[in-house]
């Protein structure tokens, strides 16, 4: 719990220097627009489906929310890649982040062999409004976490508890950036 309470603060200082106000970012991260569904051209998508305590599927961003991901080439450079964004779940506004620290191009991961420490895949699904539980990986979550040549992804991982609480969701899907 302490790693992933480590993770959650890290993950804090990144968003704000990422350009999270859709101002423009850093050389880091590439702000995008928000956008519709079934979004193209470089603009991020989303096929997401999430069991548990939150239920639902969705290829929808919010609209009213900067959805954000690393360059590939930035995260390379820094080792470390970022993704934001905001899939709307049954009409409400979701926030699923994923960092991957030791970062040096596509790759796929194993969440409990390949994050032994707690200090390589954060991976945190919430209310966007902050009006309930935070979810994510600990060392009980299974499942894996791509990243693709283009920066996109793929997750399906089981067994993401609450932070605070004893719900947990399992989440399945892509993302294109």
């Amino acid at each position: 719990m302490k790693r992933f309470i480590l993770g959650l603060a890290f993950a804090s200082l990144l968003v704000p220097a990422c350009g999270g106000s859709g101002s423009g970012g850093t050389s880091g991260e590439t702000p995008i627009p928000p956008q519709p569904s079934g979004a193209s051209g470089g603009r991020p998508s989303i096929n997401l489906t999430v069991s548990g305590a939150v239920t639902g599927s969705t290829t929808q961003l919010s609209s009213a929310r900067a959805n954000h991901c690393s360059s590939l080439q930035s995260a390379e450079m820094i080792s470390i890649y970022t993704m934001n964004l905001y899939p709307v779940i049954n009409g409400t506004d979701y926030h699923l982040s994923v960092i991957v620290a030791k970062f040096h191009g596509p790759i796929t991961l194993n969440v409990a062999t390949d994050n032994t420490g707690g200090d390589r895949i954060t991976v945190l699904f919430s209310d966007a409004a902050n009006n309930g539980s935070v979810w994510g990986v600990t060392a009980s979550t299974t499942g894996t976490l791509s990243i693709d040549a283009k920066g996109g992804g793929h997750v399906d991982l089981k067994d993401l508890p609450a932070l605070y609480g004893t719900s947990t969701v399992d989440i399945t899907g892509s993302w294109t950036c």
